[in-house]
């Protein structure tokens, strides 16, 4: 009989003891689980893809624009932008992850034999460059080298960053490729304009105030901002056509095309406002036949770009 209690007692603190073991293992599985759930969490909540920014400096301390990178899950994106007032003439771009690979004399890179590269006699404020990421190689989470290079304004041009180990000026940037990348491709949203007047002719109003007229029946010059070329006017077959240049558009504005036919030019520049023959937003409009035509537009240019990714 004493020997049954010892076998129970015993089988009962072996119960007890495997018991506790149980309970605490399944403690640390589910210390583990949530520790795994809220790293998860920290993934998920996590901004997808902010672009990385650097500055472009021309003539080694010139701002003249930005570089913006970033990449979703196949490719990597390099955007150089420039301000209207520096267009560029062209863009050469090296990325990967060996900066030994980057062809060089005497330290200092040479653009020219750089694989990836833009050129444009017109000139151009922005230009992006895709770089599939099996090409370089890299992962999330790895690191690539950018060499940006560009020339605008008779300036040579280079991203902010690590200074070349040469006697020559420069840099190269460094961005780590992002792990959350965004299910959309990047927006380019305009946050800059330049608002003008604009009115069509190639003759000169009279009065203080400059402003222009049509007369005759050839293409003329729209001008905005009394000096800059925005496009073209023509009056033909009972209509007045109205061709915006290339960049330019209307202001978002009620009746910014406002039209006045005259057989007696005014000598003084007219109130847009009051003008009857035409106010709306048509770029093509009839008009009945007068000697003289007073076309006034509000017009507006992009000047600053931005990349939004979404």
């Amino acid at each position: 009989m004493k020997n049954s209690i010892e076998i129970y007692k015993r089988g009962i603190w072996t119960f007890l003891f495997a018991l506790v073991v149980i309970v605490s293992s399944c403690s640390k599985t589910e210390d583990l689980a949530v520790a795994q759930d809220d790293q998860n969490l920290m993934l998920k909540s996590a901004t997808a893809c902010t672009p990385a920014t650097y500055k472009l400096f021309g003539g080694q301390t010139i701002e003249m624009g930005n570089l913006t990178v970033w990449n979703n899950e196949t490719t990597i994106y390099v955007t150089y932008n420039t301000s209207e007032n520096y267009p560029m003439s062209e863009v050469q771009l090296w990325v990967g992850t060996d900066i030994s690979l980057v062809p060089t004399a005497n330290g200092a890179p040479i653009p020219g034999q750089f694989d990836l590269k833009y050129s444009s006699d017109e000139g151009f404020t922005q230009y992006t460059f895709e770089v599939p990421m099996a090409d370089v190689p890299v992962i999330c989470g790895g690191t690539i080298y950018i060499y940006a290079h560009a020339s605008a304004g008779g300036e040579t041009l280079w991203s902010e960053g690590t200074a070349f180990d040469s006697n020559r000026w420069g840099w190269y940037s460094e961005y780590t490729i992002c792990c959350n990348p965004p299910t959309q491709e990047p927006t380019e949203v305009c946050t800059e304009y330049q608002n003008e007047t604009a009115f069509g002719g190639s003759a000169k109003g009279l009065g203080k105030a400059w402003w222009y007229y049509y007369t005759g029946s050839s293409v003329q010059t729209l001008w905005a901002g009394q000096k800059i070329d925005a496009g073209t006017v023509e009056v033909s077959g009972g209509y007045v056509t109205i061709t915006l240049a290339e960049g330019w558009e209307l202001q978002p504005v009620d009746e910014p095309v406002k039209i006045q036919g005259y057989n007696t030019i005014p000598t003084s520049r007219p109130t847009p406002g009051l003008f009857t023959t035409y106010k709306g937003t048509s770029l093509t409009v009839p008009v009945e036949s007068f000697t003289y035509y007073a076309i006034h537009l509000d017009v507006r240019r992009c000047t600053k770009w931005e990349t939004v990714y979404n």
